[in-house]
C-alpha cells in the first residue's frame, strides 16, 4: 500500500503536516490567548491524526462503502506514520518553550526518528522470518495472525521504551517492514 500511496503521502506529512501545526498554533493563541511558546507546543502536539480515531472512521462496513479503499490506505497510513513523524515539530516547539537548544532539539528528533526506524526495520523483517522458518518446520500452531502481530507491537514499544526511542512509530515502521518481508495470508 505504501508503494501506492507513497507521493500523497509524503504531500500530507511534508506540507499537511507543518500546516495544521500553524493553524492549531494560530488558533490557540487567538481563542486560548495564550502565549506563541505555548501555543505553538500545543498546536504540534495535537495536530497529528489519532491512529485509534483514524482506524474507526476507515474500517466496517460503512467506511466500505462510502470510501474508496485508496482513501482508507492512506488515512490509515497517514495516521500511523504522522505520529512519529510529528515529534521533530514538538521538539521544535520544546526548543521555543524551554531551555532546549535547536541543536539538542535536532539531536533529539534524529535519535528518536531514526532509532524508531532502526528497531522496527529490525524487528518486523526478524518477526516475519521467524513465522516463516517455524512454518516450513511446522513449528507453529494455527492461530490468529493479530496475536502474533500484537506481541510484535509489544516487543517494539518495549524495545523503544528501553532505548528511549518513539515506540509508536518503531511499531507503525515493524508493521510495514513485516508485511513488505510476509506473503500472502499473513499481510
Amino acid at each position: 500500500a505504501i508503494r501506492t500511496h507513497w507521493r500523497r503521502l509524503a504531500l500530507l506529512l511534508v506540507l499537511v503536516l507543518p500546516g495544521m501545526a500553524r493553524v492549531c498554533t494560530g488558533l490557540a493563541m487567538w481563542v486560548l490567548g495564550i502565549p506563541f511558546a505555548l501555543a505553538l507546543l500545543f498546536g504540534t502536539a495535537i495536530c497529528p491524526t489519532d491512529p485509534v480515531l483514524a482506524s474507526s472512521v476507515v474500517t466496517g462496513e460503512e467506511a466500505e462503502e462510502d470510501l474508496p479503499e485508496h482513501d482508507r490506505q492512506l488515512l490509515s497510513l497517514e495516521s500511523g506514520a504522522n505520529d512519529g513523524l510529528a515529534l521533530p515539530l514538538v521538539l521544535v516547539a520544546l526548543a521555543v518553550a524551554t531551555p532546549l537548544t535547536a541543536g539538542q532539539a535536532a539531536g533529539e528528533a534524529a535519535w528518536q526518528i531514526a532509532g524508531a526506524l532502526v528497531v522496527g526495520i529490525i524487528a518486523g523483517v526478524a518477526a516475519a522470518k521467524a513465522l516463516h522458518f517455524s512454518e516450513r518446520h511446522h513449528d507453529t500452531e494455527t492461530g490468529p495472525i493479530l496475536l502474533y502481530t500484537l506481541l510484535l507491537a509489544l516487543l517494539v514499544l518495549g524495545v523503544s521504551g528501553i532505548i528511549g526511542v518513539n515506540g509508536i512509530f518503531g511499531a507503525f515502521v515493524a508493521g510495514l517492514a513485516f508485511n513488505v518481508t510476509s506473503s500472502g495470508s499473513e499481510r
